[in-house]
């Protein structure tokens, strides 16, 4: 199994350069070969000197029974009488501080090549990256098919508000339904505590089968080998945690805070233009400072960047602008099957953004455990110093990326080559048939993985709409 793309269909209207994974992983392979042989095999060759080996002792019994030793030079010229050595062995040996200094200069040299010289890392991690996916009659059409969602939100919620007289149930008892009869109706406004938006989950949201083929067929087709083509990474190896509509209304919720995503890799695709303002400010946390403003104006143009990349939705002030979001895992490992997605060891292990980001989610998942099984508050304290300081050490590593990766902004493709670098992704596109090596849109959603890349558990929305995953 490849487990980078190093050519996709339609690459020929690509203005920008692009990494080359397969030249960086057989390049850095050497280099890190070459640290090892310098540091480890001729370091301590150059360090070392000679010293008096130990003596070899001939042992003699004497007529008390005792044992004597003497040194003897190994020759025997017939004499009964013990010889004395002429010369005294030599070997080589190294001081200890070489030795602790040739292994700490192996692992910093070997370091600074995974960390300079891989674009996973020095590349990708604050790069923003935009690109067309989508035609204008494609968007036209999810948002149709999300706007056939809302209605079918305002039935269910009818449906389960009203009591036996007709009347609406206590909005407090049943806040997520009550909200979907508000203004626009039918859309939810809960899902997300911390940074809520306005939206429609894919899934969890009705949706029907056949919208999420038409969605699927075309992420299919285009932004899987684009992904793996720009992140160096395995189609089989991406899942959507999290993919809904969202909009943003000028009268109502407008814009969105500074923020970063869960998961490894963000994208939203603009579904509509009738609007003004908006657009996605994004920010360098070294510096404080906005390092890019992006705002596409043209439909179906895809911007995709590392989840934690801080960044916020500016104000919409006049109409709606909706679009399409994932927030994407990228798995080592199928949660479900426990098997290789293809993912290499550049890419995963050796790749900063995708550790920092596994780290952060295993000490929230051992987190979770140690809650669930101590219950005094002593214990629960105990608990919150141990994620206050795993953070901070999140903190820290996210801030290393900020000071030494590249912050830019990139368009992919000039805007005369859009309709042609769509059809050359079209007729370049493979049907793969193993379900196993395709992309996960729908069935991974809301889940949370341990660092061994197993299920560790569903998230509660996903728990609460089984059925709706059962169908997938």
């Amino acid at each position: 199994m490849l487990g980078f793309s190093s050519y996709i269909s339609g690459e020929q209207y690509i203005q920008v350069d692009l990494p080359d994974y397969g030249v960086a992983h057989i390049l850095i392979s050497l280099y890190l070969f070459g640290a090892f042989v310098l540091w480890v095999v001729f370091f301590p060759v150059l360090c070392s000197s000679e010293a008096e080996a130990p003596a070899e002792q001939d042992d003699k019994t004497t007529t008390d029974g005792t044992v004597s030793k003497s040194k003897t030079n190994g020759k025997s010229n017939g004499d009964t009488k013990e010889t004395t050595a002429t010369e005294t062995p030599t070997e080589r040996v190294v001081p200890l501080w070489a030795t602790m200094l040739s292994v700490g200069g192996w692992v910093g040299t070997s370091l600074l090549i995974i960390l300079f010289c891989s674009p996973y890392n020095h590349w990708l991690p604050r790069r923003v990256l935009e690109v067309p996916m989508l035609t204008r009659d494609e968007c036209d059409q999810i948002i149709q098919r999300a706007m056939a969602a809302a209605e079918r939100n305002v039935l269910r919620a009818q449906k389960a508000l009203a009591n036996e007289t007709g009347e609406l149930i206590d909005e407090h008892e049943n806040k997520t339904w009550h909200g979907l009869m508000e203004e626009p109706l039918g859309w939810q406004k809960t899902r997300h505590n911390a940074y809520p938006t306005t939206d429609l989950n894919l899934v969890t949201d009705p949706f029907t089968a056949e919208d999420r083929a038409f969605i699927g067929n075309l992420l299919h087709r285009r932004l899987s080998p684009l992904m793996a083509r720009i992140f160096g990474i395995t189609q089989a190896s991406i899942r959507t945690n999290d993919m809904f509509v969202v909009r943003y209304d000028a009268e109502k919720r407008a814009h969105l805070a500074n923020h970063s995503d869960d998961g490894d890799i963000s994208f939203n695709i603009l579904l509509n233009d009738d609007f003004e303002g908006g657009g996605t400010r994004f920010w360098d946390q070294s510096t404080g400072e906005p390092f890019a403003h992006v705002e596409p104006t043209h439909p179906g143009q895809l911007v995709t960047h590392s989840a934690t990349i801080h960044h916020e939705g500016i104000h919409i002030s006049k109409g709606t602008r909706i679009i399409l979001v994932g927030f994407t895992a990228i798995d080592r490992v199928d949660p479900w099957k426990n098997t290789w997605t293809g993912l290499t060891w550049l890419a995963s292990f050796a790749n900063m953004n995708w550790v920092t980001v596994k780290f952060k989610q295993s000490v929230s998942n051992t987190a979770s455990r140690l809650t669930e099984s101590r219950g005094n508050v002593t214990q629960m304290d105990e608990i919150h110093y141990f994620r206050l300081l795993f953070n901070e050490i999140f903190k820290y590593a996210k801030g290393a990326m900020d000071q030494y990766a590249s912050h830019d902004h990139l368009s992919l493709v000039a805007p005369e080559n859009r309709d042609a670098f769509l059809d050359a992704l079209d007729a370049g596109y493979e049907h793969i048939e193993d379900e196993s090596q395709k992309a996960s849109w729908y069935k991974g959603q809301q889940i949370t993985v341990n660092l061994d890349g197993t299920l560790h558990k569903e998230w509660g929305t996903r728990a609460d709409n089984l059925e709706s995953f059962e169908e997938l």
